[in-house]
């Protein structure tokens, strides 16, 4: 019901698009009308904006750079959030001594578990298909390349978690809704929630 509800938010923002263009109305449903939708189709797939992605198995695949020469405080500015948790900083999320003044491809993918799960076992189903759980400055990458995936659902990278004391730790995680973005701290002592995606990065 979600993805038919988006594809009609779509549609509706396309024919718009028309009508902005100066299509007129009889035109617009003259494309509508066409045979199996065909026009109208073949005029969405070339006009509207779509994420470069490939489909796979779980999830889905999205190929980035990750510029290890920024900070995460860098980052966050350019990642352009309507708010960002005041610990999400260089300090609990340095960049990683291995890492520094690299730039680095990865290929990432979304892990949907579709129900609550707890973060250990996450991990543990997300390396078994060959991936590893995405650390912070992979998450800020990620977010500043498909910054409206996370108006849809809740991503959370629980790869390098910010240790708060002896018992605590806390994730980062991509949130929103409509036209806000958040940057937050979360911590999942009674598991995530299943209507969150867990994001993982190639091994």
């Amino acid at each position: 019901m979600k993805e038919m509800c988006a594809s009609i938010g779509k549609m509706h923002e396309f024919l718009l698009a028309l009508k902005r263009a100066g299509f007129d109305t009889e035109l617009i449903q003259e494309i509508i009308n066409s045979k199996n939708n065909e026009l109208a189709k073949k005029m969405f797939i070339a006009v509207m904006p779509h994420p470069v992605v490939h489909p796979s198995g779980n999830g889905v695949i999205y190929d980035f750079f990750v510029d290890y020469t920024r900070t995460v405080e860098e980052m966050v500015k350019a990642g352009n959030y309507n708010s960002v948790h005041g610990a999400i900083c260089s300090d609990h999320f340095p960049i990683p001594p291995e890492k520094l003044y690299k730039r680095e491809k990865i290929k990432t993918k979304l892990f949907h578990f579709q129900r609550q799960i707890s973060i250990d076992l996450a991990a543990e189903k997300i390396e078994r298909e060959g991936y590893r759980p995405a650390s912070a400055h992979e998450a800020l990458a990620f977010a500043e390349h498909n910054p409206d995936l996370q108006k849809q659902f809740s991503i959370l990278a629980i790869g390098s978690p910010w240790l708060h004391g002896v018992l605590e730790s806390y994730f980062i995680a991509l949130t929103g809704r409509d036209s806000y973005r958040g940057l937050v701290l979360l911590s999942f002592d009674g598991g995530a929630s299943e209507f969150c995606r867990f994001l993982a990065v190639s091994s």
